[in-house]
């Protein structure tokens, strides 16, 4: 799922030395933004271009 994608590119960026060590993939994801704007009344629609 989406956490093994992070880390296979977390592993990678470390052999491509981006980056020296790993990092715990639900540790840097975090929605809760979005779920207060939500809360708040903030709405977004996106439509394809014609």
């Amino acid at each position: 799922g989406f956490e093994d994608a992070v880390k296979l590119t977390n592993e990678w960026w470390i052999k491509l030395g981006v980056m020296q060590k790993m990092q715990d993939p639900k540790a840097g994801i975090d929605c809760s933004l979005m779920g207060d704007l939500v809360k708040q009344g903030y709405r977004q629609s996106f439509a394809a271009r014609e």
